[in-house]
């Protein structure tokens, strides 16, 4: 009640205070202005509240004005892409390691097969040889140069050279110690007495060759001695047989070098021959021997 009735005391006051609007009015210094009035407000039981101001909404006001026009670009930008939900990453995803799988697994299958279509040859040591070149002559397998310790008087030659002659067969007749026969089976090459002939001890009557058998021997080169060895097989050849090729064993090496041609000594047995190689003959010698070292090579598909 006394709030009430204090409202109403304002009111009145205000509104019969002359003196007031006189001021306003009387001052020229001021625009002329009237007081605003508060008889039309509702006094309530509450405190006074003061006139709300409202005030134009700025989003309405821009809405209202034209937007100002943009001036035109030639640069084209393009919409921002769409972002991609979580099925459509994990789907990518999968797609992409696949691929890479498959490209992998393809290369791997592409150098299995290159290897597979090489392949590798050993070659042994007994297939890989090479042959080592020489030069000899011909001697008998077996050769008998027979003579006598004592000086003695020849009394009867009993062959004569080119002749064959067997094991104990009779050669020469001397006048005091009787028949000298021949120890093996060969020819007569050579005759070196004359019946009624007095010779000297030791001094050379005769002499056979088997010649059924040949034995080369043969100059090879230094540098391959450590390769050749007896037991190895050797292929002979001579410029009087033309095409022919006999068949040797090598029998003997002699180490011992030849300081004047760099080369060392083998003998090369040669069986059944038919007495074609005569003794003094000049023949080639060829020898394989086994590589030093084991080889490869590779080979496969074009």
């Amino acid at each position: 009640m006394d709030h009430q009735r204090n409202h109403r005391q304002f009111q009145s006051a205000i509104v019969s205070s002359p003196s007031h609007s006189a001021a306003f009015s009387n001052d020229g210094n001021l625009p002329r202005s009237q007081i605003p009035s508060v008889s039309g407000w509702t006094l309530g039981p509450g405190p006074i509240k003061p006139p709300v101001l409202i005030l134009p909404d700025s989003s309405t006001e821009s809405a209202s004005k034209p937007s100002p026009r943009r001036p035109r670009s030639s640069i084209l930008i393009p919409p921002e892409p769409e972002r991609k939900t979580t099925k459509s990453k994990v789907t990518w995803t999968m797609l992409s390691i696949l691929a890479v799988l498959g490209v992998i697994v393809g290369v791997t299958w592409m150098n299995t097969k290159a290897v597979a279509d090489v392949m590798l040859f050993q070659v042994n040591q007994s297939h890989a040889t090479q042959y080592v070149n020489g030069s000899g002559i011909v001697f008998p397998c077996q050769r008998f140069d027979l003579s006598y310790p004592a000086t003695e008087q020849v009394l009867e030659v009993l062959v004569k050279a080119g002749d064959l002659v067997m094991p104990n067969q009779a050669l020469i007749r001397l006048s005091h110690h009787g028949l000298l026969v021949s120890p093996i089976h060969g020819t007569v090459t050579a005759v070196n007495t004359n019946p009624g002939e007095l010779f000297a001890a030791n001094a050379l009557l005769l002499t056979i060759m088997d010649e059924t058998s040949a034995i080369v021997h043969a100059k090879l080169p230094l540098a391959t001695f450590g390769r050749v060895t007896t037991g190895l097989k050797a292929e002979v050849t001579a410029s009087q047989w033309p095409g022919q090729t006999f068949q040797g064993t090598i029998s003997t090496v002699i180490p011992q070098a030849d300081a004047q041609t760099d080369t060392f000594e083998v003998w090369v047995q040669i069986d059944s021959q038919k007495e074609e190689l005569l003794p003094g003959m000049k023949v080639s010698v060829r020898i394989p021997v086994a590589q030093s070292d084991t080889h490869f090579s590779l080979g496969g598909e074009a």
